[in-house]
């Protein structure tokens, strides 16, 4: 590995001190006629550093934040700005604040941005206000929110969003949201669009479920994560009679205590028509009842994670 004090950030770069696996890309971004030395060096630093993680697919870039990164942001803008085209950007579990959210979608133009990954950060419901409010993200498709604790108010800011209504994909686990908020969510056009939705660790509880299989706002979902919403075997009844399972390819229900009783309930269901992942770990199940489970004719085709 290269030290980043071998870089001189005011010198023209010279690829030699470049680690191999980034000299393209470093040689993509130098062919741009008005391109920022001091940028380009500083992004030389960071890669040798392992601070970012950048690559260059189908004339578009997919940018990874590291943790060390999150001491340098004031750095990290010019250099998001080498990068013409970013699809996606990856900024996972480095405590990023609602602040450093707001300089950051202030400092660069994301309008051809695709994919926001902020997994495991502490945006909170202000952050969700600042990606709300942004015009850049209007094409956005994929947003990752989980365990960012952005609560209740988050979601309520997220559906008055004029601008985020382009969604395939939506992940809220783990942000202490309650069942009449999940209400809200479902029942909102911004769902429209989306095909993978993941509520996991939601206080949704039995009686939460009845907004989920009564909104008309899921027409698209293929992939739904119900993973330790504490659910029982009422909660589960109902959501195997819900007309939407049938359209369903993946179902994660895994940490809900259905017991033995839910278990008779799942083998006797006869809506999962697309289904190819149902995951069912930790659901309280004894022996017996998983054996039923996989030797049930109504999921002779299904993957069943137990």
């Amino acid at each position: 590995m290269i030290g980043t004090n071998d870089i001189n950030v005011l010198e023209t770069p010279n690829l030699s001190v470049v680690d191999d696996r980034f000299k393209d890309l470093i040689s993509i971004i130098l062919n741009d006629e008005d391109v920022d030395m001091r940028a380009v060096n500083i992004l030389i630093q960071m890669l040798n550093a392992g601070d970012i993680f950048v690559e260059y697919v189908d004339s578009a870039y997919v940018v990874e934040v590291k943790q060390f990164a999150l001491f340098s942001f004031p750095r990290l803008y010019p250099v998001l700005k080498l990068f013409k085209n970013i699809k996606s950007i990856l900024i996972r579990d480095v405590s990023l604040g609602f602040r450093e959210l707001s300089d950051l979608l202030r400092e660069h133009n994301f309008s051809e941005l695709k994919t926001l990954d902020l997994h495991v950060n502490s945006i909170g419901p202000d952050g969700i206000e600042v990606l709300s409010n942004c015009s850049n993200l209007s094409g956005l498709e994929n947003l990752v929110l989980s365990y960012n604790s952005i609560e209740n108010g988050g979601v309520e800011a997220l559906l008055k969003s004029q601008y985020l209504r382009n969604l395939k994909s939506l992940n809220l686990a783990a942000n202490q949201i309650d069942a009449n908020t999940i209400a809200r969510l479902v029942n909102n056009e911004i769902l429209l669009g989306v095909e993978d939705l993941d509520i996991a660790n939601s206080y949704i509880f039995d009686d939460g479920i009845d907004a989920i299989i009564e909104s008309n706002c899921l027409v698209s979902l293929e992939v739904l994560s119900l993973e330790s919403i504490k659910i029982g075997t009422d909660g589960l009844s109902k959501l195997l009679n819900w007309t939407g399972i049938t359209k369903l390819k993946s179902l994660n229900l895994s940490y809900n205590a259905f017991g033995d009783a839910g278990a008779k309930l799942i083998c006797a269901c006869t809506s999962f028509l697309h289904l190819k992942t149902l995951n069912l770990k930790y659901c309280g199940f004894s022996d017996d009842a998983k054996q039923m489970i996989l030797d049930s004719k109504n999921l002779i085709d299904v993957d069943v994670i137990l």
